[in-house]
């Protein structure tokens, strides 16, 4: 599965755009209300329509929280009104087919079509089909992970759990909370010490253990080896120049990262078993994530896309931020800059620039405190008018508030030039 193009109609904060996208990662960057969160839930009502097809698990539709209002003046008075229809379109790759699919809601009462999805719903069917038959069918993966993900009600869980035994299909336990922007991370240690389990009872390790500690380490920053300690009964990760420590004990940020990827790579395994080992570099499939900088140290915040790229190079990846450090590493063509009226466009540049630079040509945001950009700027104005002495003064100044700066060391050294050239002219009979 890959999304090449998805247009929104009357969802959240978009009245009518059309967005194209890189087949692999894309990094949607913009203010805050541009919209980067409401294009991952557009995104993840296109994707969730494979799951009319899937019986047991339900796709993700558009609800009263996805409608666009807008105010509508009534003589001196304006009124928010909510805009109908709300519509998804989506166009890609789907088990190899390319098609388009749409879901849409008409009305206040209504609920959301399925007539327009049919395409991806009847190859959903088929792949549904082949995998009660025992074909070695590759299923995409899909999977949501909100702002909230490690946050999970334990009775969803048990509940989707149980829905899912009955179907018998173990192959598509993959696609649980696929949707649902949350981490199961009960379900993926359970899953770990039923797997360290059979590897001591077995004397190795099964290729889906394998897969998923090694998608683990390589995308987590300076971790050496994961595995599940059955005296701890939990993860322990080994870091460079530290000691193992217990998943729980981890920070925020290093928990958020390491369910995902684990999350990632054993629905990879669980969904196509028959790639052994290699499920998570070779299974296709779409994967969003919300602020995927959250928590995260600059040091993983440079190396987060290029480690997921490398990981899992067959998925799709949209990911929002508001981190330089992560749109400095990211290809310019992969970075997709949403704008308050619904448009979008790509940097000239991303890769080569520094942060304040990111800040300054890519955010449009000052890099600097916004008191001692004033005062610099004053400082430019001075040296201009070759106001030394003055310049000299705030210099000064600066320094007493705010400490040694690139910028007056810098200018300080302009002044120096430009009084050595002056005497030298002097000195010219």
């Amino acid at each position: 599965m890959n999304i090449s193009e998805l247009q929104l109609k009357n969802f959240r904060c978009f009245k009518e755009s059309r967005f194209q996208f890189h087949r692999q990662f894309n990094l949607l960057i913009g203010e805050n209300a541009s919209g980067k969160s409401s294009l991952l839930e557009g995104l993840a009502v296109g994707v969730g329509s494979w799951f009319l097809g899937i019986r047991g698990y339900d796709s993700k539709t558009i609800d009263k929280s996805h409608v666009r209002v807008a105010p509508i003046a009534h003589l001196d008075t304006k009124q928010l009104e909510r805009q109908y229809p709300v519509s998804v379109s989506c166009s890609g790759m789907v088990m190899s087919k390319r098609i388009s699919w749409d879901r849409e809601l008409t009305g206040v009462d209504g609920s959301t079509t399925r007539t327009g999805a049919k395409s991806i719903k009847e190859l959903a069917v088929d792949a549904e089909r082949r995998v009660r038959r025992g074909e070695a069918v590759d299923l995409p993966l899909i999977a949501y992970y909100g702002t909230k993900r490690l946050w999970v009600n334990p009775k969803e869980v048990e509940k989707a759990m149980d829905s899912g035994s009955k179907q018998g299909g173990e192959r598509l336990d993959g696609y649980f909370f696929s949707t649902d922007d949350r981490i199961h991370v009960k379900g993926i240690l359970a899953w770990l010490r039923k797997q360290r389990y059979q590897s001591l009872e077995s004397s190795r390790d099964s290729a889906a253990f394998t897969a998923v500690k090694r998608a683990i380490v390589a995308c987590s920053e300076g971790c050496r080896t994961a595995e599940y300690s059955v005296k701890e009964e939990t993860l322990m990760l080994e870091f460079a120049g530290r000691e193992s420590l217990p998943f729980h004990l981890l920070s925020d940020g290093q928990r958020s990262m390491i369910a995902m990827l684990a999350d990632i790579a054993l629905k990879a395994v669980t969904l196509n078993p028959h790639l052994g080992d290699l499920a998570p570099s070779t299974t296709s499939g779409v994967v969003l994530i919300d602020e995927i900088d959250m928590h995260l140290h600059p040091r993983w915040q440079r190396k987060v896309v290029k480690s997921l790229k490398n990981a899992f190079p067959k998925l799709q990846f949209f990911a929002t931020t508001h981190s330089p450090q992560v749109i400095r590493e990211t290809p310019h063509d992969e970075i997709m800059v949403l704008k308050p009226d619904g448009s979008w466009d790509r940097p000239p540049q991303s890769i080569g620039l520094d942060s304040s630079e990111v800040l300054r040509y890519i955010m449009d945001t000052e890099s600097i405190n916004g008191d001692v950009a004033q005062e610099l700027e004053k400082l430019d104005q001075l040296l201009a008018e070759a106001e030394f002495e003055k310049a000299r003064e705030l210099i000064s100044s600066i320094r007493s508030k705010y400490g040694e700066l690139s910028r007056t060391s810098g200018a300080e050294a302009y002044i120096a030039r430009m009084e050595l050239l002056a005497d030298q002219e002097a000195d010219t009979p």
